[in-house]
Formats: structure tokens, C-alpha cells, sequence
């Protein structure tokens, strides 16, 4: 079967960058191909399937460098809990503990005592 012309050289752009090996430059090139003959909707698919076959921890570290400016939690101005709870389900181990011990020693004494309170009684709910 026949591909389109787009196709094809989609193709044979990621087939030569994989041939000349790892290096980013090849990629960035293969990028600037994908944007000329892609549609978004074809890219974003493209770098989902890539995202989704790596480790999750793999995927994170590749999508910080990608995205460099996803990787710490925004202020908001809406739910703080829903938007903690969506950067949280975005964010990788590290990232994680990070800011959790971040803000935890951020706290005064009382919430601390408070928040250690709450997990505790999580912990004990999850048993």
C-alpha cells in the first residue's frame, strides 16, 4: 500500500534519525519535519504513543525536558485542593517528595502538627 508523501517522509526522517543514533540534534531536526508535515493533531498523537511507552518516571523526565516550563505547580486563583490534586497526578516521584517536604517545612508548627494529625488518620483509615 501507498502512503501519502507527508507520510513517507515522516517516515524515513525517523528512520534515518534512529540510524545516525541518540543525538538531540538529529530529533530537533525530525521535529522541525513533524511541524512541516504533520497536523497538531498527528503530532500530539505521535508524542503520546512515545510518552506512554516509557517507564512513568522515563516519561516525566522526558516531558520536563520537552517542557520545561510544566514542571513545577502553578498559582491559582480557582481550587487550590483540585489544582494541587491535578499537578500532583502530572508530577513524578521526586517531584513529589520535593514539594511535599518543601511544604511541609513551610508550614507553622500547629499546621504541622495538624497535617501530621490528618495523614496519620489516613494511614489508619487506608489500613
Amino acid at each position: 500500500m501507498l502512503f501519502p508523501n507527508n507520510i513517507n517522509r515522516v517516515a524515513r526522517s525517523v528512520g534515518y534519525a534512529l540510524r545516525l543514533g541518540t543525538g538531540l540534534e538529529h530529533w530537533l531536526r525530525v521535529a522541525l519535519i513533524f511541524r512541516a508535515r504533520l497536523t497538531p493533531q498527528e503530532r500530539a498523537d505521535l508524542a503520546v504513543s512515545a510518552l506512554r511507552s516509557l517507564e512513568p518516571d522515563d516519561a516525566a523526565q522526558v516531558f520536563e525536558f520537552a517542557c520545561p516550563f510544566a514542571d513545577y505547580p502553578v498559582p491559582t486563583l480557582d481550587n487550590v485542593m483540585s489544582s494541587a490534586r491535578w499537578w500532583a497526578s502530572l508530577a513524578n516521584t521526586t517531584e513529589l517528595k520535593g514539594y511535599a517536604v518543601a511544604a511541609f517545612e513551610a508550614m507553622t508548627p500547629d499546621d504541622q502538627a495538624d497535617f501530621l494529625r490528618w495523614a496519620s488518620e489516613q494511614r489508619r483509615a487506608a489500613a
